[in-house]
């Protein structure tokens, strides 16, 4: 799962795998925009077979709170 969320951050953030790490935020990461933002939900939602909530969506900006937010899902 871990190896899957940095390839969805990575290619869409373009940013190399060996960079998404637990200091990953949106605040830190400037293509991290919000439209960048909703590309990596849905990319996770299609990949994982999940679904977020809106209030969610809006709670996810680090690389740490996305993993936690799948791991849970997925459960």
């Amino acid at each position: 799962m871990v190896e899957v969320i940095k390839e969805i951050l990575a290619d869409v953030l373009e940013l190399s795998k060996e960079q998404i790490d637990e200091t990953i935020t949106m605040e830190n990461v400037d293509t991290w925009d919000s439209l960048r933002h909703m590309e990596i939900m849905l990319a996770i939602e299609g990949k994982f077979g999940i679904q977020f909530e809106p209030d969610e969506l809006v709670d996810m900006t680090t690389y740490s709170d996305i993993k936690t937010l799948v791991n849970e899902k997925i459960q």
